[in-house]
């Protein structure tokens, strides 16, 4: 199986892992992809970083071995950014405890190396300061150092607002984003980062740099590869939730609130080697984003999907259980598994390696869709196919026919196709899984004729559009209904 991150990426920074080698943690004599440092006392005196020699210049990366409850986030962010670190671009491992195993804290590493070798950098405008809002005993005496956490930015070559599209708006739980005039506005102070935008959006075009897809493949990717056990589950949890103790062969992936989770990557990890799935609600964990809700949804939908086939029922879930199954055989990762169309080609490789049974099975959080349209009411016009922000319908002129095509690999069932569409009741969109037809291919949803002007030979409008026409002008129009439906605008 070739996983992501198993080969050295081209032009990488440099990677640095600095592990707190107090209470006789077992420390591993190496760090693979990594310079190693080891330092006593960090956790209590993140200063002694800048005593490092750091070489690598600006775009250096780290990974900070700390204990858990002896260090505070915010004097350790303070600290890297002395040094000229984005605090962001850092990930931190949870060492264990005298008994702890040095082979999983290996593996432990080898993921957030990989993972922090994809950070692409924040902007100030992707990075958020919170005031902490506690105190610990330590900083009783002292102003608590504020977080660094990252924001999401949309890039405006990438976004498809102007088409109509505008899904991020309703999905956002603080009410930050706001659509007006084909543009998507951001209230970064009303912005709780919670990544919800980064998965809802249908073209990637909102970025959370601490949550980047490829990071988050790569990391779960080094698990798998890595361990000494070949059953390796996945913990996804919450940016601001504490880690609980996880059975042997479950490992932690961080994402800013398990409530950004999708259907599609809660299963990817399936075909990429890992035999359980866990997504932590925020309440578990003491998050606070109260994303609960989303969650369900998301993780009831991928344990139907599974449910129709028995041998992997019970593998994705919301608690930790126990370890891991082993891994499920002859998967291969799809491309792009955890990008905005990821989701279908995830389910469609489950599908064809477990010989899914011929299965129609509705959905109410998955991004898959099925749309459908009704001839007797469309028109033709194509401005469904016009706004599909992932080309799942597409139009073209075939020898003066119009043909509507749909590809369910590509829906993500936005919905955008039906909020624009003209005619009312012309298109309705199905959410949910068919088995059998996910992968069959684009197939034709509408043809067309086009009728052509008598002068030119231009093409002029859908003959289903012109009979429209005719049934509003109705008899007493019936000359400019002639010039319109025999000649082209620019022969009139």
């Amino acid at each position: 199986m070739s996983l992501p991150g198993s080969e050295e990426l081209v032009g990488a920074p440099p990677v640095f892992a600095i592990l707190c080698d107090d209470h006789d943690t077992p420390l591993p004599p190496k760090v693979e992809g990594a310079r190693l440092f080891l330092a006593g006392g960090l956790c209590g005196a993140p200063v002694r970083i800048q005593e490092l020699p750091l070489d690598g210049g600006d775009g250096v990366r780290l990974v900070l071995g700390l204990h858990p409850g002896e260090f505070e986030l915010g004097a350790v962010q303070t600290a890297l950014r002395r040094i000229g670190v984005d605090p962001l671009g850092v990930e931190i491992v949870d060492l264990p405890a005298a008994s702890g195993s040095a082979d999983r804290l290996t593996t432990l590493l080898a993921g957030a190396v990989a993972r922090v070798r994809r950070f692409p950098g924040a902007t100030p405008e992707e990075t958020k300061l919170r005031i902490p809002g506690a105190f610990s005993r330590r900083a009783l005496l002292r102003m608590e150092a504020p977080v660094y956490i990252g924001a999401p930015r949309i890039d405006p070559q990438a976004c498809v607002a102007g088409t109509g599209c505008h899904v991020c708006v309703p999905a956002c739980p603080a009410g930050a984003l706001t659509f007006a005039s084909g543009s998507i506005a951001y209230d970064k102070e009303t912005c709780i980062a919670c990544g919800i935008c980064v998965t809802t959006c249908t073209t990637g075009a909102v970025r959370n740099p601490t949550a980047v897809p490829e990071g988050v493949a790569d990391q779960i990717a080094a698990y798998v590869r890595t361990s000494q056990d070949p059953a390796v589950g996945v913990v996804y949890i919450c940016r601001d939730g504490a880690i609980p103790p996880l059975p042997e062969g479950m490992y932690p992936v961080r994402v800013p609130c398990t409530g950004m989770l999708t259907v599609g990557w809660l299963l990817a990890p399936l075909t990429m080697g890992a035999g359980t799935v866990v997504a932590l609600p925020c309440g578990t964990v003491g998050c606070g984003l109260g994303n609960e809700e989303r969650l369900a949804g998301v993780v009831g939908d991928a344990a139907t999907i599974l449910g129709v086939v028995e041998a992997v029922a019970g593998r994705v879930g919301h608690r930790l259980v126990g370890p891991p199954s082993p891994p499920l055989p002859d998967l291969e990762m799809p491309e792009d598994a955890f990008g905005p169309a990821g989701e279908a080609a995830v389910v469609a490789a489950l599908a064809s390696s477990l010989a899914a049974p011929e299965a129609e099975i509705a959905l109410g959080s998955a991004r898959l869709g099925w749309v459908t349209i009704d001839e007797a009411v469309c028109t033709a016009c194509t401005r469904c196919a016009q706004v599909c922000p992932t080309d799942a319908l597409a139009h073209r002129d075939v020898d003066g026919t119009i043909e509507i095509d749909f590809d369910p690999m590509l829906c993500v069932a936005c919905g955008t196709c039906v909020e624009v569409c003209p005619e009312s009741g012309a298109n309705e969109l199905w959410r949910g899984l068919r088995w059998p037809d996910l992968v069959a291919g684009p197939q034709v949803l509408r043809r067309e004729t086009t009728a052509t002007c008598e002068v030119c030979g231009g093409p002029i409008a859908p003959s289903a559009m012109l009979d429209r026409i005719a049934a509003m002008l109705g008899d007493e129009h019936a000359a400019t209904l002639k010039l319109i439906s025999r000649r082209c605008l620019r022969c009139r």
